[in-house]
Order: C-alpha cells, then structure tokens, then sequence
C-alpha cells in the first residue's frame, strides 16, 4: 500500500477544466485583471467540431480538452501563442498531427490516455516546458529530443510500452519527480545518479530483478516505490537515502530486507505486501518516525518484538501470514488506529492489545478464535470490528460493552443466538451474522434502534417476529437464503427501509409476494430472485421509489400492468422466468436503462426482438402491434354488427355482465339508428370496459359463448389473415 496513488494522478501544476463527451467548442473568456492566479483558459465538452468562437484566442493560457476525436486540435489554437498549459485526456491523437511548436511559451503537458505511438512532434522547441504527462498511451520509447527542456522538473511516461530509457533522460538535472511505473523496464542506466534534485522516483509495475547501485546515491529521494516487480534482494545502499518518507516495495519476491533499512530515520511509510518474509530487521525499532507498516500477505509466524516498539506507528497490517499469537509487548503501540490480523492462526488474543485505547478498526477475519477477552472494553475508540470465519460459537458479549461500537461482522461462524445485552450497543449501525446457526430471527436486535444494515442470510429461520417494526432506522434488510415457508410480511412494517434481498440459492422457496410489500414506500432496491414466484401483486407500482427489481430466475408467466408505472426504475432484471408476452403498458418503462429478459419464451415482443435488453426495439414492436391489433378489433367489431341479429345482442349484453340499467340505456340510445347500431354500441362499451383485456380471442369466445358459431368462424378468418399479413 502506498501513500501516493499512481492511477489517474494529476500534476502539481495541471490546469483541469470541466469535460464532458458531447459537442466541443472552444470558448475562450474575457482576458482577467492581470493577476497571476487568473488565467483565461478553455473548457471543453465533445468529440467533434472543434471552434475557436472568441477573436482574443492569443490570449488563451490554459487549454483542457476531453474527447475521441481530436486529430487536429492543434490547428484550432495556432494564434494561441500565450498558451501556457494544455492537457488533453482521452483523445484518440497521432503524434504528428500534433504541432507544439506553435505554442512556445507551453509551460504544462498532458497529453494522457490519447493512443499516441510517439512523442509529438516540436516538443524539443518547448524551452520553457516544466512539466510533462504521457502516462497511458502507447509509447515505447523516450524522445532524446526532450533533452532540450532543461527546465523540466515533473515528468509522467507511466502505463506506456518502454522497455528502456535513455542515458540523456538523466541529462535533465532539474527533476524533482519521475514516473516510469507500468511499462516494461528491466534495467535502469546508472547515469540515474545524475538527477541529484530528485525527490519522487515511481518505477512500479515493471520488470526489474536488479537495481544500479547509483539509484541508491539520490540524496534528496523523498519517495521511491518499487512495488511490483521482480526484486529478490534489496541493496544494502538502500541506507543511503537518509531523506526517504515513503518506500514501496509491495509485490515483490523479497525473502529478507537489509539491516540498512533501518537507518531510514525520515521513513513515515513501508510497504511490503505480497513478499515471502520470515523475518524483519533486528534493528526496525529505529525507525522513529514510521506511521505505516504494510505486511500483508508474507510467511511471518511471530510479530518481532521490535515492530512492538515504533513509538508513532498507526496502521499495522499483517493480514495473509502465519502468525499464531501476538507479543504482550503490541500494548506498546498506543498511537495505533487500524489493526490487520486476517488470514492468520490465532487462537486467542492477549490483554496487551486490548490496551490500545486508540485503535478504531480491528480485523481479526478467518483465524481460528473462539473467545474474545472482557478486557477489549478498554478499546476505548473501537468502532469497526470483523471477526468473519472464526470458531465462535457464542456470540461475544465483550463487545456488547464496547459503547463506540458502529459496525460489527461475525459472519461465518457457529452463533446460534445473540444475548439480550446488545442492546448497550446504542451506536451499532451494521452488523453481520450471515452463515451462522440461528433457528429464529433473534428478538434482542430488535432492541437496537440504531441499525441501519443487517445481514441475516444463509442461517435457519422460518419466521421474522411482529417486534421487527421497532427497528425504526433500517435501511437495508438481507435475509437470503433462510428456509422461510412464505414471505416474511413483518417486514413489511419497516418504513425507512430501502434495500430488500430474499434471495434462496437453495432450500424452501417463496411462492409468492404479499399485496403488503406496496406499505414499503422508500423501498429502492428489491431483490427475490432463485424464488417460485408465480406472479408479482398489483401492489409493486405503489413502490414509487423503486430503482432496482430482480426478480430472476422465479417462475413467472406474467407482470402486472402497474409494474410499467415504476418511473424511477432503472434495472429489472427478469430472466429465466416463464413470461411469454410483457405488459400492455410496457413502453412507459421510459427509465430502465438495465433490462434482463434472457431465458424467457417471449412471444409478444418475440425473443430475437427482446435479445439485448434494448428497450426502443421493444416499444416500437408494442407500438405496432397495438396499432394492429386496434384496426383487427375494428374489422372485427363490423363483422359481428353485420351479422348479429336484436336478440343475439341482447346474449351479448348479457355474457358483457351489463346490468339492466345499462341495458335499457343501449337499446333506448340505438332505437332510432340502423339496425347493426346497438351491437356496434355494446362492442364499445365493453371494449372501453375491459381495455387492453378485450382481445380478438376474447371476441371470438363471446361469439361461440352466445351460439354464434358462423360469425366465431368469419372473426377466427379475419384474425388468420391478419396474421399472415404481418408475417
């Protein structure tokens, strides 16, 4: 771990502007009052038509530019002779489109992320130039040109292609910091002693197995990281960097670390992640002023004594080695923050380290604990704790006095029930007991109002009690794969809730959802997939704020109409269910941006027609077969007049459930028309009735359902035709 990120880092003296991928034009702002910390500049969002729309572009000092399209930007700025800063990011450019020499007075370059095969051209022209990012592209080798920009004093080539780098680079004496991490380097010229002003040195993510000795002589390095590479064996010169903060050595195939290491009286940071350590240096305890120690993922089988003893230490990671007790002498480290102990062997832990009164954060996850000591109440400052994988089979009631206590996880352990004194957790926000052997929903969390994120999944309950509703401030809910018998409606009362996930990968099924689940108002994320789920209620277009529905892999054959009314949701996910048509009103679905409908035997839209999940192929086919299916209606409805006497309009009435009132009505509103009138008035009214439920089948049943059987016959024809025509 290191304290400087080497992705997506930005220069001191870049100039950033707002970017966005839409329409670019260049806009250049009225010239400021002449201060120095005022400076026109241009801000541009787009990938094509570059402008220049103001007259004053000569004036221009600051340029940043976002886009895939920018082969000639350059060409836009020719009269921009006061440029001092441009960067360019994302761009798909070629060096020799790029002509920088009509910017003399360029002080900052970036050029990152742009596809370049080579530096651009004009660069050696660039007598004022000071800073220079080409990180991300595809360059394999470094200019000798730039050698001329004696002024330089940043330079970024990280992510490109070198596999060395030229003596003259180190010709450039000015340089403060040098970044060569993410390319395919496996030597270093010694001239590298050379940059005597060098102060950050990034040659991470390369090849090196060795390391000229004169990189060791730099007197001024604040900062070198070395992770990622092929290194065996570290110099001993490494001693004579005595102004060295930070040192990466992440990742490596380090067996053991020179006593010289710890005469680095300046180190504040060390990182030694990914190496095969048995051992530390004997003298580490020198080093005074080291805050961070990075041990993760080693073969250390006992913490040294000495690391005991570094007087200002705050972060002390040892996750993935094989340690099987800590030293009583850890009390020592009082100024300790975080605590990394997962992926060891240890059984208990010993009272010194519950004398840390200023460790908030203790992971302890997948050891081989059973007990915690009384003692960890003088954590005074605790307030995450992970306990994941361990051999607890009780749940530990010393933290139940740990009052500072925010987030807790002892997921993947043997608890079958949680104490009564939980409730002194009044500050417990998230806690985790997944994987665990609780029968029952256990009713003392319903005591701890405080909860905002519970986990309760892969356990044995079968029911969740009424006192659930107490839990006034939960936010999200999971209790996936339990062996509940129905869905848990209790749940139901949990207002504040947003995030909801019943899921069951395997065991007992839920069959159905409750018209209860619309009381969830602020639900936003609802998730029932691996159920057996028939059908969802009416009731899920009342979930107003609803943005994400997976209801996967469940056996549904329908959706409700209201589900189209949901117009915040943007993923529902539907696939390997049995739906063979979506909802009439499916092309209201105006926001989903995220749509599954994978392993389903759709028909209406057909399945080549919903492959992809893309919405518009979908309302378009919705929307032209409702065009079809008006006008099919409407040839219908003129068939069945034309040939349905007074009394079989009277059986008509009577199947469409009209009342005597309505009836009445009809005959007494068509008494004065054409005789088809009052069977073309009876076919509206139950059209309008019954909506998008009034089908061409549906006709045609009616028709055979009232002893029609030539006119079912005629309409059955009309619907054939139709249907070959569309094919």
């Amino acid at each position: 771990m290191e304290s400087t990120s080497q992705e997506g880092g930005t220069l001191p003296c870049q100039t950033s502007g707002e970017v966005n991928n839409a329409n670019m034009q260049f806009a250049c702002l009225e010239e400021p009052s002449r201060k120095t910390e005022e400076r026109p500049y241009i801000r541009t969002n787009g990938d094509a038509g570059i402008t220049v729309t103001n007259a004053d572009a000569n004036i221009l000092q600051t340029v940043s530019l976002s886009g895939e399209d920018l082969m000639n930007f350059s060409d836009h700025l020719e009269d921009a002779i006061e440029l001092g800063a441009l960067s360019v990011t994302g761009g798909i450019l070629a060096g020799t489109s790029i002509c920088l020499s009509r910017f003399p007075k360029l002080q900052s370059l970036s050029l990152q992320w742009c596809h370049l095969n080579e530096f651009p051209n004009g660069i050696d022209g660039l007598g004022d130039l000071r800073s220079i990012s080409l990180r991300g592209n595809n360059i394999s080798h470094i200019s000798r040109e730039l050698t001329q920009n004696m002024k330089l004093i940043h330079c970024d080539f990280s992510n490109n292609f070198q596999t060395s780098v030229p003596k003259s680079l180190f010709i450039l004496d000015q340089m403060i910091k040098l970044d060569l991490g993410g390319n395919k380097l496996t030597t270093l010229p010694s001239d590298v002693e050379y940059l005597f002003n060098l102060q950050e040195l990034f040659l991470d993510r390369n090849y090196f197995r060795f390391l000229p000795i004169q990189l060791f002589w730099l007197p001024e390095l604040v900062e070198l990281n070395l992770s990622g590479n092929c290194l065996k064996v570290l110099s001993s010169e490494i001693g004579n960097l005595t102004k060295l903060q930070v040192l990466g050595l992440n990742d490596n195939g380090l067996t053991c670390l020179p006593e010289e290491v710890c005469s680095l009286k300046e180190l504040r940071l060390l990182g030694l992640n990914g190496n095969q350590l048995t051992q530390l240096p004997v003298h580490l305890s020198n080093l005074s002023r080291l805050a961070e120690l990075y041990l993760v993922g080693n073969l250390l089988e006992e913490l040294p004594e000495d690391v005991c003893l570094l007087p200002v230490l705050t972060v002390l990671e040892l996750a993935d080695n094989i340690l099987t007790d800590l030293p009583v002498e850890i009390a020592n480290l009082r100024h300790l923050t975080s605590l990394r102990f997962e992926k060891n062997h240890l059984q208990s832990l010993n009272l010194g380290l519950c004398r840390l009164d200023d460790c908030g954060e203790l992971f302890l996850d997948d050891n081989r604990l059973n007990s915690l000591p009384s003692e960890i109440i003088h954590m005074e400052a605790l307030w995450h704790v992970t306990l994941t994988g361990n051999n607890l089979t009780e749940f530990p009631k010393a933290l139940c006095s740990v009052k500072t206590l925010e987030v807790l996880d002892l997921s993947k352990n043997q608890i079958s029930d949680v104490p009564s004194e939980v409730n002194q957790l009044t500050r417990l926000r998230c806690l985790q007991l997944d994987d665990n052997h609780l029968q029952s929903f256990p009713c003392s969390l319903t005591y701890v109002s405080t909860l905002e994120y519970l986990s309760l999944s892969n356990n044995k309950l079968t029911d969740i009690p009424e006192d659930v509703k107490k839990l006034e401030s939960i936010k999200e809910l999971v209790l996936s794969d339990n062996v509940f018998t129905r869905f848990p409606s209790e749940v139901c009362c949990l207002e504040s809730l947003q995030i909801l996930r019943i899921s069951h990968g395997s065991g007992k099924k839920i069959r159905s959802l409750p018209p209860m689940i619309g009381n969830l108002r602020r639900l936003q994320e609802l998730y029932l997939e691996q159920n057996n789920m028939q059908k969802l209620p009416e009731e899920i277009g009342v979930l107003v704020d609803l943005r994400i529905l997976s209801v996967s892999c469940n056996q549904l054959t329908s959706l409700p109409n209201q589900l189209c009314t949901l117009s915040k949701l943007e993923s529902l996910w539907l696939q390997e269910n049995r739906l063979s048509m979506l909802p009439p009103s499916w092309e209201s679905l105006s926001t989903v941006s995220d749509l599954r409908l994978d392993g389903n035997p759709l028909s209406h839209p057909p399945v080549d027609v919903c492959t992809g999940g893309a919405m518009e192929p979908m309302r378009r086919f919705l929307y032209n077969a409702k065009e079809r299916t008006g006008k099919l209606m409407r040839q219908m409805c003129d068939c069945v007049a034309a040939n349905v006497r007074d009394r079989e309009a009277q059986d008509l009435m009577r199947v469409f459930h009209f009342t005597r009132e309505e009836t009445k009505t009809v005959e007494k509103e068509c008494s004065d028309g054409p005789p088809e009138s009052i069977t073309q008035r009876v076919l509206s009214i139950w059209m309008e009735r019954m909506g998008p439920s009034a089908t061409p089948t549906e006709l045609i049943r009616y028709m055979k359902l009232i002893g029609m059987e030539a006119v079912s016959k005629k309409l059955k024809a009309i619907q054939v035709y139709s249907e070959l025509h569309q094919l």
